[in-house]
């Protein structure tokens, strides 16, 4: 699977395909803009995570665009979806109502657009913005870890209801999930650990996506990690990981869910 910084946008997709399809690649990652009724960039699929609505009527034109595109050879492309600029609470149950509506759009285009599913970054590229980090909540003082991992959670059920209302077997591609907690997950309580880790709110949502998600539903744990790998034998301790001693950090009655669901992929 192609993708990085330099992710083809639809106008580089519609004049190169034929070129971009010649790379050694199953698919592409690349991102789309919307724009408004006057024509005007409002919003990427890179920045979804915000109190600012959408409308579909915005990607109309897209969509017939992305039908246009007749793969030959490419079986497994993906929308690039970031969880940015993440300036929202996340008690905050109507900016939340918002983002799932987005969610459901996003899903709408990765289906009628003809891509497998959507490549989601959960990495913060907009400081002092930190979605999954608890330490970054602009309420901390207000709710404890355990709160907040609750409200994370209901809405990643309320954003796998909006994906698989749209896409019923959508692949969710990930560069990261439980694989960047491992550290947490072998501790004899990992909760305190993910209390204070840069993403330890992530687990959480994972639980929420599976707590809705269909059988029909792939998610796969990228591990962005692995690209500073060297042997063999750390990609198989990686993957043993991930599908082994991560599992902790599912709740019990998820945990059959993440094994016959979560797959690993290495970035």
């Amino acid at each position: 699977m192609a993708t990085g910084w330099d992710q083809p946008d639809l106008k580089h997709l519609l004049e190169n395909q034929e070129e971009i399809e010649k790379r050694p690649f199953d698919g592409v990652v690349c991102h789309l803009f919307a724009k408004n009724e006057a024509g005007k960039v409002v919003w990427s699929l890179r920045t979804p995570v915000s109190p600012e609505p959408w409308q579909r009527e915005w990607f109309d034109d897209t969509v017939r665009k992305l039908q246009s595109l007749k793969w030959k050879r490419f079986t497994d492309n993906f929308l690039n979806v970031d969880a940015n600029p993440g300036n929202v609470d996340w008690f905050d149950d109507a900016a939340w109502q918002r983002i799932a509506d987005k969610w459901r759009i996003i899903a709408h285009l990765a289906r009628f657009g003809g891509f497998r599913g959507i490549c989601f970054d959960p990495e913060p590229y907009y400081p002092p913005a930190a979605l999954f980090s608890y330490r970054a909540q602009p309420q901390r003082n207000e709710h404890t870890f355990a709160e907040y991992c609750a409200k994370a959670r209901q809405r990643g059920r309320e954003m796998m209801r909006a994906l698989t209302a749209e896409y019923p077997d959508i692949t969710l591609l990930c560069y990261f999930l439980n694989s960047v907690n491992a550290a947490a997950a072998r501790q004899g309580d990992p909760q305190p650990a993910l209390a204070a880790a840069g993403y330890g709110l992530l687990p959480a949502l994972l639980d929420g996506w599976l707590d809705e998600a269909p059988a029909t539903v792939k998610i796969i744990d990228g591990c962005e990690s692995a690209y500073l790998y060297n042997s063999v034998e750390q990609y198989l301790e990686a993957a043993v990981s991930i599908k082994g001693e991560c599992q902790r950090l599912v709740s019990p009655e998820n945990r059959a869910k993440y094994r016959a669901q979560v797959q690993v992929g290495f970035g």
